[in-house]
């Protein structure tokens, strides 16, 4: 299940791994060895994410028949960020046989870029990270609002980890031992005036909202290339009208608060996204639940580690 939550089919290889190389013969018995063998490693490893999880360690686990398949799957989850990663012990203490001479830019220090240049700096590169902002963090930022010793936390960017058995900042939460609280599955949504919305209605909306969604998906096959340019806006609007739904006025604005939260998830007004690709990354949607988490000492934790990298790289200036 871990697995299959970070992208990797069941029965098959990534096209990754395949250029890779990570077996000899696609198909058959190898691969599917491989394939148990390097669910092994992310199930081992994911059960402790505070630690580094070394190749001796998994090989001690398994038949020495195995051992050339289980060397692959490590080195191919390793190099590609899918174990030992996040903010664990300077990695370079333990991986000494990687040296490399190479240098590398990151413009950016949020929890991308400062991810990317500690990875980086394990691998035996010398990183500099640039960082238009006087603070790390990119859109990660928690403002302590008060005064006179009494402070709150109000976090003024992201707060919300969606999806936490993919998600890489759900092992980066377990390794600062942050406490995380699961988002409710249930969204009471109420009027502009309080009362709370009918649950009938409320449903039937939902119901209509995803089937105009599929209407959508059955249209762009049959215009292929011409649905590229027409918004999914304008296709939403078309259809509704077309089906003659969300006619009275609490209906509608039900209606809307969907097509609102879909611009969110989005980022962009319906207008402006394409009917052909508005969904194109939902094959890499991240699997689990939506968590919130505790926002006191985050900001605090992300400038300690921000400091641990400069500390071994060139400085981050302001542009």
């Amino acid at each position: 299940m871990i697995a299959i939550s970070l992208g990797f089919p069941i029965d098959a290889l990534l096209e990754e791994e395949i250029r890779a190389g990570v077996v000899r013969q696609l198909g058959g018995k190898e691969q599917n060895d491989y394939i148990v063998g390097k669910n092994h490693i992310l199930a081992r490893w994911r059960s402790n994410v505070e630690v580094w999880l070394s190749k001796g360690q998994i090989k001690e686990t398994v038949s020495n028949e195995y051992e050339h398949l289980i060397s692959a799957a490590y080195d191919f989850l390793l190099y590609n960020g899918y174990i030992n990663f996040g903010v664990l012990l300077p990695l370079t203490s333990l991986m000494p046989e990687l040296t490399n001479e190479g240098s590398v830019i990151i413009v950016g220090a949020g929890l991308a870029g400062l991810s990317a240049a500690k990875q980086l700096m394990s691998f035996g590169f010398k990183v500099i990270v640039l960082e238009g902002r006087n603070r790390p963090g990119g859109r990660v930022y928690t403002q302590k609002m008060g005064k006179k010793g009494q402070f709150a936390a109000v976090d003024l960017g992201g707060s919300v980890i969606t999806g936490i058995h993919a998600n890489p900042l759900g092992v980066l939460a377990r390794q600062l031992f942050i406490p995380l609280h699961k988002v409710r599955d249930n969204c009471p949504l109420y009027k502009p005036y309080g009362a709370p919305v009918d649950k009938g209605i409320d449903s039937n909306i939902e119901l209509i909202h995803n089937k105009l969604l599929d209407k959508v998906m059955e249209l762009r096959k049959i215009m292929g290339g011409f649905a590229n340019d027409i918004s999914l806006g304008s296709v939403l609007e078309r259809l509704r009208q077309l089906y003659g739904v969300a006619r009275s006025t609490e209906e509608r604005q039900l209606l809307d608060w969907h097509l609102a939260n879909l611009e969110y998830a989005n980022v962009g007004c319906l207008s402006d996204l394409s009917t052909t690709f508005w969904d194109q990354d939902d094959p890499y949607e991240m699997g689990g639940d939506h968590c919130f988490l505790v926002l006191q000492g985050v900001q605090q934790e992300t400038t300690l580690q921000y400091s641990l990298i400069t500390s071994q790289t060139s400085p981050a200036p302001d542009s």
